[in-house]
């Protein structure tokens, strides 16, 4: 199963409980994918890196197996990657988000509430 997740407003906010989830799917063989969008529309190689240390930063550096950032508006991106690669759940705070993903015929899950 691959398995996909947000960082801002998700991982960023819920890491200490998202991340040991994330852990589980991976340890169990299953794909973990960071879809994150990019508001300044940066998704290029520097950004990605940054992406990358966002989450080493977070502890969350060997949580996931691929990172995907989208270019703004990035709901629609968001949801064709997720049909590209197959993820079966895409778990994201943003509405908008998870209604595309919705329309694509998957499943998401959003994230409410902040700790």
């Amino acid at each position: 199963m691959k398995v996909g997740f947000d960082i801002d407003g998700t991982v960023a906010v819920h890491a200490a409980v998202l991340g040991p989830i994330m852990r589980a799917l991976r340890a169990a063989g299953h794909e973990v994918h960071i879809v994150t969008g990019d508001p300044a529309n940066r998704a290029d190689a520097a950004h990605l890196a940054m992406r990358g240390q966002q989450l080493a930063d977070l502890g969350l550096g060997d949580a996931y197996d691929h990172l995907f950032v989208a270019r703004y508006p990035w709901w629609d991106q968001k949801a064709a990657y997720a049909q590209s690669v197959g993820l079966a759940l895409l778990i994201d705070d943003d509405p908008r988000n998870c209604a595309a993903i919705t329309r694509a015929g998957l499943l998401a899950l959003q994230v409410t509430g902040h700790v």
